[in-house]
């Protein structure tokens, strides 16, 4: 952490006194050259936080960012799902971003590792992160928000067992998916099935 003097410290505390009692902030403000201008508009982030995912029902363990990457296999009107281990909801392959590898070459082993599948990735779906749709709190109580690249892919063969995050895998429809889904992969399922959208996807 950066430390600076004491003279610095007191006028920046006293500065931010005044913003927060309300002396300044929303007044106008008078510079130099004796003209007023309106003072600048807080940005909301800088407020209040936006709020997580519903599904996030306690702060009971810990909070971090997650980079992560996953494929979404279509066949017309199907996607491809997987059954977590977990919770049992249903949701695309992928995982967490290890150390060393590419988001490519983590979402081609995701998909093996869930499926038992190979896969052929054909494009990129699109980057997710935003907080009240990408935060989602396992059943430890650890609450994360993801940073999720997606991509497009075909699957392949047979290539071995499922790896034991995933207990099924499965085919569903767009007017039969489980009731189940991860609630973050809901909305990257409705774009992966709607083919009209323009890609990438930054959401």
């Amino acid at each position: 952490m950066w430390r600076t003097g004491g003279a610095a410290t007191s006028r920046r505390a006293a500065n931010a006194r005044r913003g927060r009692d309300g002396d300044e902030v929303g007044r106008a403000r008078s510079d130099p050259r004796g003209e007023h201008r309106a003072a600048a508009a807080v940005p909301p982030w800088r407020v209040e936080p936006r709020l997580a995912s519903p599904t996030v029902t306690a702060w009971t363990g810990t909070r971090s960012l997650q980079p992560t990457a996953g494929v979404a296999v279509t066949d017309q009107d199907r996607v491809l799902l997987v059954r977590r281990a977990d919770d049992g909801s249903w949701c695309l392959p992928g995982g967490r971003v290890e150390y060393g590898e590419t988001v490519s070459e983590c979402a081609q082993r995701e998909f093996v590792e869930e499926t038992g599948r190979s896969v052929d990735l054909t494009g990129l779906l699109g980057v997710y992160s935003r907080p009240d749709e990408q935060t989602h709190q396992y059943p430890d109580g650890t609450v994360v928000q993801f940073v999720a690249v997606v991509f497009t892919g075909t699957a392949g063969p047979e290539v071995g067992p499922l790896a034991g995050d995933t207990v099924e895998v499965q085919w569903f429809s767009s007017t039969e998916l489980p009731r189940n889904l991860m609630a973050c992969d809901a909305p990257i399922i409705r774009d992966a099935l709607d083919t009209g959208r323009a890609r990438p996807i930054i959401a």
